[in-house]
């Protein structure tokens, strides 16, 4: 399993997306881009224009994005955008996500209100969706290549590129610079350390002694 696919995944989980919604995210991710952060369509759609990234940004939202942070396709920028979306014009699609249960059943309810893709597309991915149960990736704390704006290949590239290429390029490790980028608080996910006064004290184990007979 990629490094960049469990830096998605943390980083989806430090914005505040819910376990399920953000595994199923990563479920379309995986469809619409390979993972690839700077990624563009090789054909135009039916609408004659090419979505690039992550989930594939087209038409407005595509021009949205480009408005606010220009040719930096980082990934940061892509879950900050995508998280703007969930709070803003796409609430409805995000709460559909939340209310579900599963992985698979997050990335059905993502691909028909969120990305909304062609019909039959949609149909298939969702029946593939839900039929797979979803395991989070573990991070070794790698920074993959793209993550962040210094990360950003100068050029974007195609689907059909070299995919093996590519995922190597990914996985390279590189040191994370401070972003400048506004984020989401993340949620406490650990407990206060306890007090020297609520410390038990350790258990000391005695051999008991037979007695003679």
């Amino acid at each position: 399993m990629s490094q960049t696919e469990a830096y998605i995944y943390k980083g989806l989980m430090a914005r505040g997306v819910p376990s399920h919604v953000a595994s199923g995210l990563i479920l379309n991710m995986k469809d619409e881009s390979g993972l690839r952060a700077d990624i563009v369509e090789g054909e135009a759609n039916v609408h004659g224009t090419y979505g690039k990234g992550l989930i594939q940004l087209t038409d407005d939202r595509r021009v949205k994005f480009e408005e606010k942070y220009g040719t930096d396709w980082s990934i940061d920028n892509q879950l900050d955008h995508i998280v703007g979306e969930f709070e803003g014009p796409e609430s409805r699609a995000y709460q559909k996500a939340v209310a579900t249960k599963t992985s698979g059943d997050a990335g059905a309810s993502l691909v028909h209100n969120f990305l909304r893709p062609a019909k039959e597309h949609a149909d298939r991915r969702a029946a593939k969706y839900t039929g797979q149960t979803y395991v989070p990736p573990e991070s070794d704390g790698t920074v993959p290549e793209g993550a962040t704006s210094e990360g950003v290949p100068a050029e974007p590239a195609t689907i059909g590129d070299n995919i093996v290429g590519a995922v190597m390029n990914s996985i390279m490790p590189k040191a994370r610079p401070t972003s400048s980028v506004p984020h989401i608080p993340a949620r406490a996910m650990a407990p206060p350390p306890m007090r020297r006064s609520q410390r038990k004290p350790p258990v000391v184990l005695v051999a008991r002694k037979e007695k003679k007979k």
